[in-house]
């Protein structure tokens, strides 16, 4: 190459700084050199490492030389700011390079985006599942946002390649980093809600303006949610089953989400009109005791009638259940004869036994019909059972009450409160109540609540009964009750979402509290046949298991606090036999093999099988019933065992096709699909 080929205006003085002569000057030697370096005496430089050159005419003039090259070579003449010059020689081996890790990235791609959704997900469980103060949350979360925009800063070039894989897991970090903005958004509106709480105690807080005023933040949530579905619903696969299966759960509670929320902003007033915003409102909350099962779910020991405006509370009547009878009896003389079965331990239908129905919609309308004759007009009824009880006080720990020796806990609370309540004596037909205790209790357990204010943990469990139907709902205003059988609070039933279901209910007519002691089992086996048709079985086993350890303990009680007429309170707790009535709902179509101690009882769009049982201590008995459906269209078998809430020692067997599953100590309900 000539030297003029460079650019002939600039200097032609050629000084290397060497006094050997130098024929040969390569490009790295030349690379952002000075001109005033290339000498008067050198008339020719190679500036290739090779054989082969080719130079690139850019900013110079007078290029007249180029041979063909493997490896192509751009000079360039820049300036300084000081007006020199010198020579900037491009390699084309820079862009090789980058070629060479495009390829590489291109196979190694699919781990990269499996290793970021791994540690995300893994860095969500555990901000879920350790026990974290909301400055560690956020800043566990922001560590784990940061993996995904890493992630598509390092994807999106690659979308210039046509390539359906890459497009894939391109969707797949944008979908990810969607839930990203949907989690920082619910953090920062947790942050800001939970430092308004606890300024102002939630108390004061009118928890119904407070939902109002962030009406766009829900609007926001909904819209956040359908990004993320969107970019999931564009996403052909995640390449690994493992990983599918473990992600499913959540997209189907991001879908169920979205969908709630959705129901919500579409009906918001109706929605901030649950939380009492439109005007006062009154509710009879019923604590009931699930040492004696009712349908739902235990008996009616205590009613409060609370009169609330936007979630501020006006007013707490506190009364036992034989104080309401006593007063519905001065007005309404007339004797409702017991419906069957309830007629062995009681000739007349009460209040008392009012939650007798299986489903609580017919319970808490004849509830009401009790209340109305005597001129008590209630917008909604709220279930609540010792169980919400007990591990809200094993949050507190022990509480001493005046009059009793040792602290109640969430340990003894059963036992105790309900052997001191029987141990009882008061005047007959005075408004005295021997659950007098229970009310002493309850002031105690709410001032320590509000001593505590552990708003968190209360509502996570708060929440979880609700979930699990310890907690229900009911509102006598149509369209809230609709609402809150969207949002499943309210336990309404809907049975013909599934081929097959069984809903057993049991009712105690022990008279006593047996039923702390009772464990229960189902066993279904289910067998498909070729023309679809389904042939079935619930074997159902009711254990008692009241020890002599179980009576020791009881005595003891009885030592510490005096009590003289064991006999019969110890017959109160647990007698010696276990007596319920059973009924177990099935699909309408059902045909039920017919039993003598069977009665078969067709509804709507349900039917039920009645029955009586009885288990003596130590014994187990066990009842089955037969039962077929048709299938005519030939659906895929899907099987849903709703549990009995507040129930406890609750197991499932499911025999399907020889292959057995099995569910203990049930929480929730039980579904199968094949």
């Amino acid at each position: 190459m000539k030297i003029n080929d460079i650019e002939t205006n600039l200097e032609k003085d050629i000084d290397m700084r060497r006094e050997d002569d130098i024929t040969d000057i390569t490009v790295n030697q030349l690379k952002w050199n000075s001109t005033n370096d290339i000498t008067l005496n050198k008339k020719e430089i190679n500036l290739s490492q090779s054989k082969y050159v080719q130079i690139h005419k850019n900013n110079t003039q007078n290029f007249d030389w180029f041979t063909k090259s493997k490896f192509n070579k751009d000079i360039n003449i820049q300036e300084n700011n000081d007006n020199t010059h010198f020579l900037n020689i491009k390699s084309s081996r820079l862009w090789i390079g980058v070629f060479i890790w495009i390829f590489i990235f291109i196979i190694s791609f699919k781990f990269i985006v499996q290793w970021f959704i791994y540690s995300w997900y893994n860095k969500l469980q555990a901000i879920k599942e350790e026990s974290m103060n909301l400055e560690e949350v956020k800043k566990a979360f922001n560590n784990a946002r940061f993996d995904f925009i890493l992630a598509d800063i390092l994807l999106k070039p690659l979308l210039i390649i046509q390539n359906e894989n890459i497009t894939n897991g391109y969707n797949i970090v944008k979908w990810w980093k969607e839930i990203t903005k949907l989690w920082d958004s619910l953090i920062q509106f947790y942050s800001e809600l939970y430092t308004f709480i606890n300024t102002k105690w939630i108390e004061n807080v009118y928890v119904s303006n407070l939902i109002y005023n962030n009406k766009e933040d829900l609007i926001r949530f909904e819209k956040l949610l359908i990004n993320s579905l969107w970019y999931y619903n564009k996403i052909g696969g995640l390449w690994n089953w493992e990983l599918e299966s473990r992600l499913e759960s959540n997209i189907s509670k991001i879908k169920t989400l979205q969908s709630y929320l959705k129901y919500i902003n579409w009906n918001f007033d109706t929605f901030v009109n649950l939380f009492w915003h439109d005007r006062e409102k009154k509710y009879l909350i019923v604590f009931q005791n699930n040492d004696e099962i009712r349908p739902t779910w235990g008996f009616m020991w205590s009613l409060w009638l609370v009169t609330v405006y936007r979630w501020n509370i006006k007013s707490i009547e506190k009364s036992d259940i034989y104080a309401y009878e006593w007063n519905i009896n001065k007005v309404y003389t007339k004797k409702i004869q017991a419906p069957k079965w309830l007629n062995k331990i009681t000739w007349t239908f009460w209040l008392r036994d009012a939650n007798y129905a299986p489903l609580v919609e017919d319970s808490s309308n004849d509830i009401k019909f009790f209340l109305d004759k005597i001129n008590i007009n209630v917008d909604g009824i709220i279930y609540i059972n010792q169980n919400t009880i007990i591990e809200l006080l094993a949050l507190l720990g022990p509480l001493q009450i005046k009059g009793i020796d040792e602290e109640i806990s969430s340990e003894n609370f059963s036992l105790l409160i309900s052997t001191l309540v029987e141990a009882k004596t008061f005047k007959v037909w005075s408004l005295g109540t021997p659950k007098q205790i229970l009310f002493d209790f309850s002031n105690v357990f709410i001032e320590k609540l509000k001593e505590k204010k552990d708003y968190v943990s209360y509502v996570k469990v708060l929440l979880t009964h609700l979930k699990n139907r310890e907690i229900m709902i009911y509102s006598f205003i149509p369209e809230e009750n609709n609402m809150l059988w969207k949002l499943n609070l309210n336990w309404k039933l809907n049975f013909n979402k599934t081929l097959d279901f069984s809903y057993p209910v049991f009712t105690s007519l022990s008279g006593n509290k047996s039923d702390r002691y009772m464990k229960r089992k189902f066993k279904k086996i289910v067998t498909l046949h070729n023309d679809c048709s389904i042939d079935t079985s619930i074997d159902i086993f009711s254990s008692h298991h009241f020890t002599k350890d179980n009576e020791a303990e009881l005595n003891i009680l009885f030592d510490s606090y005096n009590i003289k007429n064991r006999d019969h309170i110890l017959n109160i707790q647990w007698k010696w036999e276990n007596h319920q009535f059973m009924r177990v709902l099935l699909p309408e179509n059902a045909i039920i093999t017919p039993k003598k101690w069977l009665k078969i009882v067709q509804y709507d769009n349900y039917k039920i099988a009645e029955f009586f049982i009885k288990t003596r201590r130590l014994e187990t008995t066990q009842y089955w019933l037969k039962y077929s459906l048709e299938n005519s269209e030939c659906k895929n078998y899907d099987f849903k065992f709703y549990k009995q809430p507040w129930l406890q020692s609750y197991d499932m067997e499911l025999e399907m096709n020889n292959s057995l599953i099995e569910s203990h100590w049930l929480k929730k309900d039980f579904y199968y699909k094949k």
